[in-house]
């Protein structure tokens, strides 16, 4: 008798365990820096930086070139490209390779333009406050 209940007290540790695991619990108290518990969304601190960083690439996209729009939706289809390459048997290589060159170098043209426009948000906020 006694090992029965015992057995059902450890199949019940396990189960609850179990369930907690689940629902994201994983002992660190209810919830995590995620949202935890049965929120299914992030955490406020979380939302919050988002929404400033969606505000700011708003921002950034309206004032973009149409030059950089482009070099952005080509870096995308590249992307795809390549993807699409890896997934075939066997690979090519060469032409895999050469798709990851022209991305790195698209990639790397509008990270340039990106950075200058933060330098010069920079400069105009430097200005303003003299």
């Amino acid at each position: 008798m006694k090992k029965r209940i015992g057995i059902l007290a450890i199949i019940a540790v396990m189960g609850l365990s179990s369930v907690a695991m689940a629902h994201g619990w994983h002992g660190r108290g209810y919830g995590d820096q995620y949202g935890g518990g049965n929120s299914g969304r992030p955490c406020a601190r979380f939302e919050q930086k988002g929404e400033r960083f969606g505000k700011r690439q708003e921002n950034l996209r309206k004032n973009m070139p149409q030059t950089i729009k482009d070099k952005i939706a080509e870096s995308q289809k590249l992307m795809i490209d390549m993807r699409a390459e890896m997934e075939k048997s066997p690979i090519d290589r060469a032409r895999i390779m050469r798709l990851r060159e022209k991305n790195v170098k698209l990639r790397q043209e509008i990270s340039d333009w990106t950075f200058s426009q933060r330098l010069d948000r920079i400069e105009k906020t430097q200005q303003g406050k003299k």
